[in-house]
């Protein structure tokens, strides 16, 4: 006598369990049916496990492959911590895997960049986000970058930690930085006699101009001059 279950992946039959008594033996009964159809159910179950475990591995190799071969850096956080970081973020922090692996991000970022810190951390956002901070290097310095922060979504459909590419922008930022400051000295010096410090006329014109075309109806407006 010949019991056959069969082995599902899915809902796809990948085998067969199999129980043989020879042909003097009774039939088999609904207990012993039921422990067969059992035991393939744990095997099948097993077998999705295996199978799972192992596109999870090959994922995670492919995704090493990635991170290793870029420039930029990339990291995962976990409740506030790293939980690993890429070769690349050695080569632009000084900090490598191990150092960095179970410590707070917030140890790392300006105590100024809050938001960006609060981002870094967030396990409740769905979407990227795209920001700016500062993040300590190994030499104590700081070191502007742009991250691009994704949530890394579970099997079960919750946010559980969070996975960050930062690109090092320092020389950028110290462009603008250095071109927002010529701006502010151009436009300091459009509207400032350059000798007294004081405005000049055409900014005196134009505050009289604004002033007066802000003034409720009926206030009288007074200028007076002072020849310095």
């Amino acid at each position: 006598h010949l019991l056959v279950t069969p082995l599902f992946e899915g809902t796809t039959v990948v085998g067969t369990v199999g129980l043989l008594r020879h042909a003097g033996a009774p039939q088999y009964n609904e207990r012993e049916v039921g422990l067969a159809t059992e035991v393939s159910a744990r095997v099948s179950a097993a077998l999705e496990r295996a199978q799972l475990h192992h596109r999870l591995s090959e994922s995670e190799k492919r995704y090493r492959l990635i991170t290793d071969s870029v420039g930029d850096m990339v990291f995962r956080v976990d409740d506030g911590c790293f939980e690993w970081a890429s070769p690349s973020v050695s080569a632009v922090l000084g900090w490598d895997n191990q150092e960095l692996r179970g410590r707070p991000i917030a140890d790392f970022v300006h105590p100024d960049d809050r938001d960006y810190r609060d981002a870094l951390a967030s396990t409740t956002s769905r979407e990227e986000i795209r920001i700016r901070g500062r993040l300590r290097g190994r030499d104590g310095g700081w070191l502007w970058v742009e991250s691009s922060i994704s949530p890394y979504v579970d099997s079960d459909g919750t946010v559980s930690s969070q996975v960050v590419m930062a690109r090092n922008i320092s020389d950028q930022v110290l462009a603008e930085q250095s071109a927002q400051r010529a701006l502010d000295d151009l436009a300091y010096r459009s509207s400032h006699d350059m000798l007294t410090g004081l405005r000049n006329r055409d900014q005196l014109i134009s505050d009289l101009d604004r002033r007066l075309a802000s003034r409720s109806a009926g206030t009288l407006v007074a200028v007076l001059f002072v020849d310095v």
